[in-house]
């Protein structure tokens, strides 16, 4: 199934994306050092990841859980990766840093062990029109890896 989402980025140009459970606990502390500046990610436990945006805004954001997925040579990505999740109750929600839990997105999944291909689109302008889309499938845990680096996409820090 396909979800096309605005997701508000906020003043930390996040997106949280993670099972349903996971944004009512107490998470583990982390500080810049945790972060995977490669990957544009960071793992909050095996069930919540962060990713950074450019925008702090409103970003488009689509999810797509059901195969074929998208060419890897295309275009229009600047940046690919790839990492994991559990999610035991098989709701998946997606949220900006800033969003009430109320206002999260939901994606149904068909799996409690999932991958996740990250896309990030449109990062090496100025002009903060960037997009992302997640492309999830059933898989068992694997670390994050990256998959594809534009050679115009820059190494990235905050």
């Amino acid at each position: 199934m396909k979800y096309n989402f605005e997701i508000f980025a906020s003043a930390y140009s996040t997106i949280s994306i993670g099972d349903s459970a996971a944004f009512g606990k107490d998470l583990e502390q982390y500080d810049e050092q945790d972060i995977d500046f490669l990957l544009r990610l960071i793992h909050l436990g095996d069930d919540l990841i962060r990713i950074y945006t450019i925008s702090d805004e409103d970003v488009p954001f689509e999810v797509d859980t059901s195969p074929p997925f998208s060419n890897l040579s295309d275009e229009r990505w600047d940046l690919i990766s790839e990492t994991s999740l559990k999610c035991p109750t098989r709701i998946l929600l997606v949220k900006g840093l800033l969003d009430l839990l109320s206002e999260a997105k939901s994606v149904e999944l068909t799996s409690e062990e999932v991958r996740l291909r990250i896309f990030y689109g449109n990062m090496t302008t100025e002009s903060k029109n960037d997009f992302y889309k997640v492309e999830i499938w059933p898989a068992s845990y694997q670390d994050s890896t990256l998959v594809f680096r534009s050679d115009n996409y820059a190494a990235w820090e905050i």
